[in-house]
């Protein structure tokens, strides 16, 4: 397996630390946990283990005797010590991607040369993919605050595979919620009550056992009563008497109580150090991880290296991070929160220089996150600002904008203001959350900031692109055109042009301009693929879907995301995958087909309603699909709450269409559930919209019109619709928007039969039937309720042939999605079995019966694999089976398969 943990990646990429990718290196000191491990293995079942307790209580020692442990019997341990800059979800998932280190298997050599977007979905079925056993730690997970990363980590412990176990250490206000896994047995949870040394681990510490130094025997039962088994301060205190008569004062601070007990003995511990050490101790305080080129710089010496691992083998202060002897090293907190205290009081202003000699090393080494980390720390924004230019754009395309945004949040403004890339790079981050307003005030400034000084070429080139991308996203399509027919011609770049050529292409999906279109997103596929431009890379994906889809072609829109049909260009899996899960038009196609458990998939794992990432109208797919599926299992009430919660958001964060789109899903829902009077006060209410709130996106197919006939069909106004859907047919058929003129047809047929003209209605379903089985729409069709399926039905259940152009299994599909038992007729028998089956999951049961592995059913099914073990969870679940084995006996004594 490739390591990448000692690698420092492409700063595209996002660079992954290999100080966090290491567990604690494991010395002579640490005493052994037997009691503990011995526990975990009468608890075999396990598959989280929670460590939750303060700081000072073992947690990271024991993790890393477990993973030694688990390591030594065979299994296979990753390690991911987290930190504050894992609030950034791009942060958090590069480094969950060096821990596994695993390509795609059959990627291009070229598409492995490329950095891809980190994502959860990705990570999930590399890590489903390794074929052994695998143990991911997560230490200090306290240290992750924001909603939008700890949903993703509650994600990840929710929808593990099976072949992972989780062992987590974090302190008791960590924001993980495992109420469900606890539920479930799943969980074991070690708090400061099991992991205190118990009065026998306490008397072998105090004695020595173990290889540290023996306590005084004198000490040993005060000890024992005031630490009450905390093995921070029995080893503080070992190391403060060791070899030395206790002074008075310790006496004293341990016989009133332990409350300063921690400050004292790392005082105790310091002041008995030489002068260098102290020096190198306090100079390095400031350092999350000790790195022995850094420590030189900051200390301006040359055996940084050989004094850590001096200090490591004598387990004093510092904690080795791997085995190798020049690697990296950090404090154990407490001594690290003492060392800052004694440098601000002994040496004021110099944390400050350290910070900025720390940020200096730490660019030129190209670690730029953790570099401008420190420079905002050293309390000159000129020198962070500074910074921040230099790295802005290279930022920028590793996709770290939330952690961009808050440090450009924390520069004094006259600053930021004065640096034209960061600038740029907050109008960007601005951009990507749907901060439109925003977005334009940075533009603006940009604009100003050109008239009284030169941008050089490229900078200027990334102006225009922005100022072609704003519009795109607030889905504004005059502006668009308007902006890249200007602008297009002025650059020359691979990054702006590939923005740019992606935002034309969107122009022109909107005008209906398909081939146009798909042309420019081939030319706009090049450019950022050169320039390693990974959210460009995925919008090329998800228009390419949208000109494919709003023409009605299903079968093409849903190649571009599995990567499957030949005729589409090629792109790598990664790219797929991230596309995949970033547009929300992926869930309106699997809902579409009726893959309604896919979409389910991909909607757990990847909640539209993320805080933070709430990004262009290609996401809106998504709220509107996880309603959808609430409603069309009955729960109509469920599904209205969860419009209502993606509308309050919608309008905090200003996104009009949203907002618009859930006002009229929810007359949607009432006209459907047939509560027409809600229906009304609903439509009502949401024609009163801002002139800005338009609904206006390439791939609308039910947009309010559609929506409004619906409702006055059903409330006895068919014939006075009839014009309106016959205009309105022809212009979606002009335009070939063939998924809007398909919904219209159906629209036609419900009018056509509510005024009782039963045999055109007939002529009409059966044509939209035709057109709909070549390309797989379900449910258009399903969702229309009895005007649909009651012909349907009746064509199923007589023993004249269909209509023309009507598949039968098409039409078997589309009465199932509508809730409806196939007909059992002379050309339809029926099998019988306890829980009904659908035709994909039949298949799917015949090919485990041929041997077929998780990644031949993906090819197959044209789905991730990730979404072929949710398939399988939910055929176990059917079967009352829990393997493939017992599945496929199960499948044949029902004569589910032969």
């Amino acid at each position: 397996m490739k390591d990448l943990s000692r690698q420092n990646l492409d700063v595209t990429t996002g660079a992954a630390l290999g100080s966090k990718l290491h567990p604690p290196t494991l010395t002579a000191g640490m005493l052994p946990r037997h009691k503990l491990l011995e526990a975990l293995n009468k608890v075999p079942d396990w598959r989280v283990l929670l460590l939750r307790a303060p700081a000072g209580y073992g947690k990271t020692t024991l993790m890393s005797q477990l993973f030694a442990r688990l390591t030594h019997n065979g299994a296979h341990c990753r390690w991911l010590t987290l930190d504050p800059r894992d609030d950034d979800l791009n942060h958090l998932l590069t480094h969950l991607q060096a821990v596994i280190g695993q390509p795609y298997p059959g990627q291009s050599q070229e598409s492995l040369a490329m950095p891809h977007m980190p994502d959860l979905g990705f990570w999930l079925n590399n890590v489903e993919r390794l074929p052994e056993a695998q143990v991911l730690f997560l230490d200090e997970l306290e240290s992750v605050q924001e909603p939008a990363a700890l949903a993703l980590l509650n994600r990840l412990l929710r929808f593990a595979p099976d072949n992972l176990r989780i062992v987590i250490g974090t302190r008791p206000e960590s924001g993980l919620a495992l109420g469900r896994m606890k539920a479930s047995g799943l969980v074991l949870e070690w708090s400061a009550r099991q992991l205190r040394f118990d009065s026998n681990e306490t008397s072998a510490f105090l004695h020595g056992s173990g290889g540290s130094n023996a306590v005084p025997a004198a000490w040993h039962a005060l000890l024992s009563e005031r630490c009450e088994g905390w093995p921070a301060m029995l080893r503080l205190s070992s190391l403060a008497l060791n070899r030395s008569e206790a002074p008075q004062g310790f006496l004293e601070v341990l016989q009133d109580g332990a409350s300063d007990l921690a400050e004292y003995l790392a005082g105790e511990i310091f002041d008995r150090q030489p002068a260098e050490q102290q020096s190198f101790l306090l100079h390095t305080s400031v350092l999350r991880y000790l790195e022995p080129g850094l420590c030189d710089a900051l200390c301006a010496i040359r055996d940084s290296a050989q004094l850590l691992h001096e200090m490591g083998r004598r387990n004093q202060f510092v904690i080795p991070l791997d085995n190798a002897r020049n690697g990296a090293y950090r404090y154990h907190p407490l001594l690290a929160d003492f060392l800052r205290t004694r440098l601000d009081r002994l040496h004021p202003g110099m944390a400050q220089q350290l910070h900025r000699k720390a940020a200096l090393w730490l660019e030129q080494h190209g670690q730029l996150i953790e570099a401008i980390g420190h420079a905002m720390e050293a309390d000159d924004p000129g020198f962070a600002a500074g910074m921040m230019e230099r790295a802005a754009k290279q930022l920028v395309k590793a996709g770290n904008l939330a952690t961009l945004l808050q440090w450009v949040r924390r520069l004094p403004s006259h600053i930021a203001d004065d640096h034209p890339d960061i600038v740029w790079a907050a109008a960007r981050a601005h951009t990507y959350f749907h901060q439109i307003d925003e977005a334009e005030a940075r533009l603006r400034q940009l604009f100003s900031l050109a008239e009284s000084r030169p941008f050089a070429p490229l900078v200027w080139e990334d102006c225009l692109a922005l100022e072609a991308l704003i519009p795109a996203v607030a889905e504004d399509v005059g502006q668009v055109m308007e902006v890249t027919t200007r602008n297009l011609s002025k650059v020359s770049g691979d990054y702006a042009l590939g923005i740019m050529t992606n935002v034309r292409a969107f122009g022109e999906i909107a005008m209906s301009h398909f081939d146009a279109a798909l042309e420019l997103l081939d030319r706009a596929d090049h450019h950022n693929r050169k320039a390693s431009n990974l959210f460009g890379m995925s919008a090329t994906v998800g228009l390419r879907a949208a000109a494919w889809a709003t023409r009605g072609e299903l079968h093409r829109a849903m190649a571009c995301y599995t990567g499957i049909d030949v005729r589409t260009p090629p792109a790598d899996h990664a790219q797929i995958e991230y596309a995949s899960i970033g547009s929300g038009l992926h869930n309106e196609i699997l809902y579409e087909a009726d893959r309604l458990d896919e979409a389910a998939a991909v909607l757990a794992i990847h909640t539209p309603a993320e805080e933070g990432y709430l990004a262009m109208g290609l996401l809106l797919g998504g709220y509107l699909t996880a309603a959808r599926l609430r409603f069309v299992q009955g729960e109509v009430n469920e599904a209205m709450a969860m419009l209502d919660e993606a509308l309050g958001r919608a309008m905090v964060r200003r996104f009009h269409r949203l907002a618009f789109a859930c006002r009229w899903e929810k007359v949607r829902f009432a006209t459907l559930s047939n509560q027409l009077r809600v229906a009304t006060t609903l439509a009502a209410a949401a024609q009163h919209e801002p002139q800005d709130a338009h609904f206006y996106f390439t791939t609308d197919v039910e947009a309010r019109d559609i929506t409004w006939i619906r409702l006055q069909i059903r409330l006895g106004n068919p014939q006075t619709m009839l014009p309106l859907i016959e205009r309105l047919l022809k212009e979606a058929r002009a335009l070939d928007r063939g998924w809007r003129a398909l919904k219209l047809s159906i629209m036609r047929v419900c009018a056509l039969d509510a005024i009782g003209q039963s045999l055109a209605a007939n002529e009409e379903l059966a044509a939209a039937m035709a057109v709909g089985s070549r390309q797989g729409f379900i449910r258009s069709f399903a969702d229309e309720g009895d005007a649909v399926l009651a012909r349907i039905g009746h064509w199923l259940s007589g023993r004249d042939a269909l209509p023309q152009g009507v598949v039968r299994d098409h039409a078997e599909r589309v009465l199932q999605a509508g809730g409806q038992s196939v007909p059992t007729g002379i050309d339809s028998p029926q099998e019988t079995s306890p829980e009904p089956f659908n035709p994909r999951e039949r298949e799917m049961l015949r090919a485990l019966a041929q041997g077929e592995q998780n990644r031949e059913l993906a090819v197959r099914f044209q789905i991730s694999e990730n979404t072929v073990k949710w398939y399988l969870k939910n055929l176990y679940a059917k079967l009352d089976a829990h393997n493939r084995a017992q599945a496929i006996a199960r499948a044949r004594c029902m004569r589910l398969i032969e």
